[in-house]
């Protein structure tokens, strides 16, 4: 590739172009790095790679682009009710288990996505998160 100013419309195109789109792309790097690409081009003419990496680039590996659903009705007072009722932000930042389980349940039905439940002993880093993008959904919803 010649040298692109980084500062241009063809250079963030050519960079979005770069990075991996799933399981696909990921394989097709390590098989370049390593030489194995090399050797089966040069063995058939069609090994089935591109339907392959087309396929595994559909299993769902990044997080990106997740399109959460709108919070119902009932969602949204059960959340300003739990919001304005919060023990932990009266008393400090000790996230009690009913409120873990509470805000992971919410998070995976809203975002659609199953990730493991934080732990009360562990960093409160993903908890957070997850209540700051349950928050964002709650203030952007008409209800």
């Amino acid at each position: 590739m010649s040298k692109i100013d980084k500062r241009t419309k063809e250079y963030k195109e050519w960079k979005r172009n770069q990075e991996s789109k799933g399981l696909g792309d990921i394989v097709e790097k390590i098989t370049e790095v390593t030489g194995v690409k090399k050797v089966v081009d040069s063995l058939t003419d069609d090994c089935g790679c591109n339907d392959r990496k087309k396929n595994w680039n559909n299993i769902r590996l990044f997080k990106k682009n997740i399109n959460p659903r709108c919070l119902t009705k009932e969602e949204n007072e059960d959340w300003k009710s739990y919001r304005d009722n919060q023990k932990w932000r009266i008393e400090g930042l000790k996230l009690y288990n009913d409120d873990i389980e509470y805000i992971w349940k919410t998070y995976q039905s809203l975002f659609r996505v199953k990730v493991s439940k934080p732990c009360s002993n562990c960093s409160p880093k993903p908890l957070m998160y997850m209540l700051d993008a349950i928050d964002t959904l709650y203030k952007e919803s008409d209800l």
